[in-house]
């Protein structure tokens, strides 16, 4: 997999600027990555996806708090080993 697989760079540097936000501010930024979803439409499935995921990360985060990413992160290992693979 290439280092760019699956992202969207707009919503990559909205990502980072959540990640470094306070969290009053941090609503801010969904809504701002919201709109930028909406503006990019569906036309293609597989960045439709990576967009989708961007907004269900940074939400999950507000909900469930920053320890929600190393859960998925070991989610995401978990699903995708390949058991072949030492």
């Amino acid at each position: 997999m290439t280092d760019t697989a699956g992202k969207v760079l707009t919503l990559d540097t909205l990502a980072s600027n959540f990640f470094s936000a306070d969290l009053p501010s941090r609503s801010q930024v969904i809504e701002q990555a919201k709109e930028y979803v909406s503006s990019i439409g569906a036309t293609d499935k597989k960045v439709n996806a990576s967009a989708s995921y961007y907004l269900k990360a940074m939400e999950r985060v507000m909900e469930k708090g920053e320890a929600w990413v190393t859960k998925e992160q070991a989610r995401y290992v978990l699903v995708n080993h390949n058991p072949k693979d030492p």
